[in-house]
C-alpha cells in the first residue's frame, strides 16, 4: 500500500470485492490466464486460482512473482 497510495489500494479492494460478487455461467470464450504471486494476501488466492484453473478448460495458470 505504501507504494500505490491509500486510494488506489480503496480502488484495487473495491475491484476486487465487485469481482468476487459476479456469477460466471460459463467458460470464458476468449483464453484465460490465471496468476497470482507468492506474496498474496490472503494465502487462499493461490489455493483458490489453483481450482479455477483445474476448472476452466484451456486456461493457463502461472503461480510466481518478479522481486
Amino acid at each position: 500500500m505504501t507504494d500505490i497510495g491509500k486510494e488506489q489500494f480503496f480502488w484495487i479492494v473495491a475491484g476486487m470485492l465487485e469481482a468476487g460478487r459476479l456469477t460466471i455461467t460459463a467458460p470464458p470464450d476468449q483464453p484465460l490466464l490465471i496468476t497470482h504471486c507468492e506474496h498474496e494476501m490472503p494465502k487462499s488466492v493461490a489455493r483458490t486460482c489453483a481450482q479455477w484453473h483445474v476448472s476452466v478448460p484451456g486456461s493457463i495458470y502461472v503461480a510466481r512473482c518478479r522481486t
